[in-house]
């Protein structure tokens, strides 16, 4: 029995040293980043890991949909790189002083 628990902890052992041992990286260094130039036309096909379950953006409440929701619908306003909210379908919009009702100006 004793010498079970000593072997199952050298077994233990010798994973966690073999998960934790560092290696050497493969390959021929960083790789160059490619000079193609970018065409004008054609399409793109992106792939997604499970069927869309509803396109009415409404009701659905799947991470997978909103993939295809941002391909197929404009949102009222975006967010820039800088984290401000900028007009996109709503021309300008106004905030009721009550701060429950929000009035858009479409474009």
């Amino acid at each position: 029995m004793r010498s079970a628990r000593v072997l199952s902890l050298f077994a233990m052992l010798a994973i966690l040293v073999g998960a934790c041992a560092g290696g050497q990286p493969t390959g021929g260094g960083a790789a160059s980043p490619s000079t193609a130039k970018a065409v004008p036309g054609g399409a793109v096909t992106f792939a997604l890991e499970d069927d869309p379950i509803d396109f009415d953006p409404l009701r659905s409440r799947a991470f997978i949909d909103r993939n295809v929701h941002y391909q197929i619908y404009d949102s009222i306003v975006r967010i820039d790189s800088s984290g401000k909210i900028v007009p996109w379908l709503a021309e300008k919009w106004e905030v009721a002083p009550d701060g429950k009702t929000i009035t858009f100006t479409l474009r």
